[in-house]
């Protein structure tokens, strides 16, 4: 993970947002004494989500 300053971030942004986007790191950024971070958020793809119901839904039955 990088820290950068926040006047960083202000001259190029597009820059960093792209960074992150094609590394999938995120960035750490210092303001007033606080550390706050840019990260990008993968979704689940919607066949993960059903298998996995589908797997809860065979061990509820499996239990009655």
């Amino acid at each position: 993970m990088k820290t950068i300053p926040v006047d960083r971030l202000t001259t190029n942004f597009i820059n960093l947002l792209e960074e992150i986007a094609t590394t999938g790191d995120p960035i750490e950024l210092d303001w007033q004494g606080k550390r706050l971070q840019i990260l990008p958020i993968q979704k689940k793809a919607n066949l993960t989500i059903l298998y996995l119901t589908q797997k809860y839904i065979l061990a509820i039955l499996t239990i009655l």
